[in-house]
């Protein structure tokens, strides 16, 4: 009985680890990817004349995905650690979350800011 416990839960920790593996490769490949997105301008006036909507929803997307992919693999790296409870832990998981997110939200307001200034620009 104790054995099929331990394989159980050696099993459930190999999940998670592959899962995590996963979820940290989709999160390298989504970030490499938003630094392929063309955006070439050299002035802003030239940004704003030039501004595609399609790129900055592209954009969007592929950053929120990528944000989202990092969430979950810093959440299957605290799986796969020993279940001790450790202080310096649980905060490094939760400052790795908010380092995660608020660039994304950062990103997504600047987008929003952009396309509305295009839109005055090119009125």
């Amino acid at each position: 009985m104790l054995k099929t416990a331990t394989a159980t839960a050696r099993q459930k920790k190999d999940q998670v680890s592959r899962l995590g593996a996963l979820f940290g490769a989709l999160f390298a490949v989504s970030y490499i990817a938003r630094f392929l997105i063309p955006d070439h301008a050299e002035t802003a006036a030239e940004s704003l004349a030039n501004y595609d909507g399609r790129a900055a929803i592209l954009f969007g997307v592929v950053s929120t995905f990528s944000g989202i992919f990092a969430v979950f693999f810093v959440l299957s790296l605290r799986a796969a650690l020993p279940r001790r409870v450790s202080v310096l832990t649980a905060a490094a998981v939760v400052f790795s979350i908010i380092a995660i997110i608020v660039p994304v939200v950062v990103n997504l307001i600047a987008l929003d800011a952009r396309a509305t200034l295009a839109g005055i620009y090119n009125n």
